[in-house]
């Protein structure tokens, strides 16, 4: 395991220890917008991969992607921006496809421990030889601006990202390292309040776009929601004062989508969703 400074440089050396100039890397759509930039910063090229009806990232679609040039995929679960969770099964598939294949798949799980419905599993459970795992404390423990996160694969990759990571940064500072260390050792019950407070929220959300009349997937995690909107809904919303980010964002297959987030008072998300209600009406 390697501390990094945050999840970010964790993404980067993970993909620049292990790919680069002609090989491919498979990335979801919409997926987090590093994956994109991040794979082109080593020379690999990107290969999007659209996600389901639900949001969650196929296996099969994966499978499908692969040639002789793909050296690697990348997983999310919960993801960003989708709030989607991959059921057990996806995750053993994904395992099996990078034994079978001979592939790494990098899986980020900065979002891991923030789960509705279901439960968070790792392809490294079932495929330890082929994973990198990507995480953090921003979002467990709400310290974004600490920069602590960390990369944990077999030893043989951590010292293949150690010769990536004594170049890109000579450390994550020390009061970072003893208050993750702090974190992660201390008392849970605040996350699981944490956790529990973000389903009110997401029930909030969910409820009020339905209503509103936007089809959305339930976000079984992270703290996003993704609906399907109209042409001009966002502009609208972001003119009347709510921030939404369009689906194109995270990749081509997002266009017809946007990404909230419902990180915030519950009393400010009422108000977001009357003023999204508004803005829905002027674009229908």
């Amino acid at each position: 395991m390697i501390a990094t400074a945050g999840g970010s440089e964790a993404l980067h050396i993970a993909l620049e220890a292990h790919v680069g100039a002609g090989d491919e890397v498979i990335i979801p759509d919409p997926g987090f917008v590093a994956y994109d930039a991040l794979t082109k910063l080593t020379g690999a090229e990107p290969v999007p991969v659209p996600v389901r009806d639900d949001l969650t990232i196929d296996p099969a679609a994966i499978e499908d992607a692969i040639t002789e040039d793909t050296a690697a995929f990348i997983v999310n679960s919960p993801g960003n921006p989708t709030g989607a969770v991959s059921p057990l099964a996806d995750v053993e598939a994904f395992a099996r496809i990078a034994r079978e294949h001979d592939l790494l798949c990098v899986s980020d799980e900065v979002y891991g421990r923030i789960v509705f419905d279901g439960e968070h599993r790792s392809p490294a459970e079932f495929a330890p030889e082929q994973t990198v795992v990507v995480d953090a404390c921003s979002k467990t423990y709400s310290m974004t601006g600490w920069r602590l996160g960390w990369v944990a694969a077999a030893p043989e990759r951590v010292e293949r990202m150690l010769r990536v990571h004594q170049y890109v940064q000579a450390c994550a500072s020390a009061p970072a390292q003893y208050a993750a260390a702090a974190a992660l050792s201390g008392p849970q019950d605040v996350v699981t309040e944490m956790v529990d407070t973000f389903e009110q929220r997401r029930d909030l959300v969910v409820d009020g776009l339905r209503d509103i009349g936007l089809d959305v997937p339930t976000p079984e995690g992270a703290f996003y929601a993704m609906p399907e909107v109209p042409e001009g809904f966002v502009d609208e919303c972001i003119e009347r004062g709510v921030v939404v980010v369009p689906g194109e964002a995270f990749g081509d297959a997002g266009e017809g989508y946007a990404r909230l987030s419902y990180a915030t008072a519950t009393e400010e998300l009422e108000e977001a969703l009357e003023i999204m209600g508004e803005a829905y009406a002027a674009v229908q």
